[in-house]
């Protein structure tokens, strides 16, 4: 973060309003900021609109007010050097919350999941497997495992796959299979991937729904999740709403690329009748 060089407050005047006139737009809490607007020129002005200008922010970002008036807050309870220390911070999160594209404001579309043609593989192999696989940081495929073994693996051995569109575009896909054999093949056993540009949009719930109403329907009694990382916090929540239950927690069973050892969760929901 800048050093205090860079930050200049004064108070604003206060605003006369009459009732012939409508309230107008908050003033900047502070008139003359300047903090390295030549390292962030768009971040700062996403900034100063955000925090300054509320009422004309592009995107109702949820907190976003709550930045403001704690700023607020703080100029007027005591001034400067308490703003001087979390400003800059403060600017830089939010403001991001503006600059990046959220999941939260994509249209959501309805979802379309069906069987796996030959044909989807050129989509599925390139924009949601491969990049998912090298990232090494979901599942344990080996990082560097071509085209043709990761084809075998999700289309050949399951007992079924199935891909997830929206709007014509494969944006997502999963595969259901018996999780053993002999006495415990009517447990299954589902994976599943989509591309970043389904984050948002409905498209890993549409396709957990739908492996839950398929599994029974191929002759599945339960479903189970043998390693779902501690790390994927969005995974465990999903399964955890759509009713699994974790029945086992693997210490450090998996050396992710960034966050080291983690714990990996082995996940459970009985399908059938309950007795």
């Amino acid at each position: 973060p800048p050093s205090s060089s860079h930050l200049h407050f004064d108070r604003p005047p206060p605003l006369p309003l009459t009732s012939s006139s409508p309230p107008p737009a908050p003033p900047p809490i502070f008139p003359h900021p300047r903090i390295a607007p030549s390292t962030e020129p768009a971040m700062w002005r996403a900034a100063q609109s955000l925090l300054f200008r509320t009422r004309a922010s592009p995107l109702p970002i949820p907190g976003h007010a709550a930045v403001a008036v704690r700023l607020q807050m703080a100029w007027g309870l005591g001034g400067r050097s308490v703003v001087q220390a979390a400003v800059c911070t403060s600017l830089r999160t939010t403001a991001r919350r503006v600059t990046t594209t959220t999941a939260a404001h994509r249209p959501r579309a309805t979802v379309t999941v069906r069987p796996l043609e030959e044909s989807d593989w050129d989509t599925v192999w390139p924009e949601i497997v491969e990049p998912i696989v090298r990232a090494g940081d979901t599942y344990t495929f080996p990082s560097d495992a071509d085209e043709s073994e990761m084809k075998k693996e999700w289309t050949e051995k399951p007992h079924a796959t199935f891909v997830a569109e929206v709007e014509g575009k494969v944006l997502g896909t999963y595969y259901v299979k018996a999780n053993q054999s002999g006495g415990g093949a009517h447990v299954c056993n589902c994976g599943y991937m989509s591309s970043p540009a389904a984050q948002g949009r409905g498209v890993a719930t549409a396709m957990c729904h739908h492996s839950l109403a398929e599994a029974p329907k191929l002759g599945y009694k339960a479903m189970q999740f043998n390693f779902v990382l501690k790390s994927n916090a969005g995974a465990v929540r999903l399964w955890e709403k759509l009713g699994f239950d974790i029945v086992g927690t693997l210490p450090k069973a998996f050396n992710h690329p960034t966050q080291g050892y983690v714990d990996a969760l082995i996940m459970y929901k009985w399908l059938g009748e309950r007795t």
